[in-house]
């Protein structure tokens, strides 16, 4: 199944690109850094990241930033009483999940923006009715702050 998706999405992707220019675009925020590395002059870019945290994820396991430290990761925004996109995106976010639940390597995290009715048993409840098991797709609850600082990655 997962070589079947691999497959699919490299078809999609050299169907799309035919003609396309030989670079992917990046997106997102970004910032051009001069500095100085061993006497030379040098640009650089920098991106804005995820800021380090510290929550509970749907097993009531504490789960912080350094969980995903060397992981390759999505990350989404949910609320479990969210009637219209979010029930979408996590229907089509279970491919990922099941073509990828065997690696160790790769974690999908999705925050919710209602901590206060998203418990864990909640959050539970939500992943098993999604068929979610094991450790590569955490529902996570946390604090809610008024805003969370973008900071930027330093290379």
């Amino acid at each position: 199944m997962r070589n079947l998706i691999l497959a699919s999405l490299v078809v999609t992707l050299f169907a799309a690109c035919k003609g396309a220019p030989d670079t992917l675009p990046i997106f997102g925020n970004r910032e051009p850094v001069t500095k100085t590395v061993d006497g030379k002059t040098v640009v650089d870019t920098v991106y804005q990241t995820i800021p380090d945290f510290k929550t509970i994820n749907q097993q009531g396991d504490s789960i912080s930033s350094k969980n995903l430290d060397g992981k390759i990761y999505v990350a989404d925004f949910f609320f479990t009483t969210c009637p219209s996109i979010c029930p979408i995106m996590h229907r089509n976010m279970l491919a990922v999940y099941e073509a990828f639940r065997t690696d160790d390597n790769f974690k999908i995290i999705s925050y919710s923006i209602d901590p206060k009715h998203d418990t864990v048993a909640v959050l539970k409840k939500y992943a098993d009715k999604l068929g979610i098991t094991g450790n590569n797709w955490w529902l996570l609850n946390g604090k809610k702050k008024r805003s969370i600082p973008c900071q930027k990655a330093t290379w």
